[in-house]
C-alpha cells in the first residue's frame, strides 16, 4: 500500500504536468489553425496587409474568440468577410470585427455570427 502511495506522490505531479502541456499544445494548434483560416479567407479577398488577426482559445474548454481588426478596410470589404468567414469557423468560435466608422474617431466593434451582426455587448455564440 505504501509503495503505491510513494509512486503516486513521485509520479503524480509529472503526470499532471504532462497532461497540462498536452492541453496547451492542443490550444496552440487550434489557435494557429483559426488564424490560418481567417488569414486565408482575407487573402482570397485581396486584403493582405489591411487587417490584423488575434485568436484566443481556451485550454480546457473548446470555446474560441477571433478578433479581426479591419480599421483599414472599406465597408464593402468588411461585408465580404462577414459573408464568407463565419461559415468557415468552428461551431463554438466567436468572430469579433473591429472597425473604424467614418466621420468618427471612436472605435466600433461588432460580433459576427452565422445569422447576422450583433453589438459587442451581447454574447452570442454559434
Amino acid at each position: 500500500m505504501s509503495a503505491w502511495l510513494g509512486l503516486a506522490v513521485a509520479f503524480g505531479p509529472l503526470a499532471v504536468m504532462a497532461l497540462w502541456m498536452a492541453l496547451l499544445n492542443r490550444r496552440d494548434r487550434r489557435r494557429d489553425a483559426l488564424e490560418g483560416v481567417v488569414g486565408g479567407c482575407c487573402a482570397e479577398l485581396g486584403l493582405r496587409g489591411a487587417f490584423a488577426v488575434q485568436a484566443r482559445v481556451g485550454a480546457l474548454l473548446g470555446c474560441a474568440r477571433v478578433v479581426l481588426d479591419m480599421r483599414l478596410c472599406s465597408a464593402a470589404e468588411i461585408w465580404q468577410v462577414l459573408e464568407r468567414l463565419p461559415s468557415q469557423l468552428p461551431p463554438r468560435a466567436t468572430l469579433w470585427i473591429v472597425t473604424a466608422p467614418p466621420r468618427c474617431h471612436a472605435r466600433d466593434a461588432h460580433t459576427a455570427q452565422a445569422g447576422g451582426i450583433a453589438p459587442v455587448l451581447s454574447t452570442i455564440s454559434r
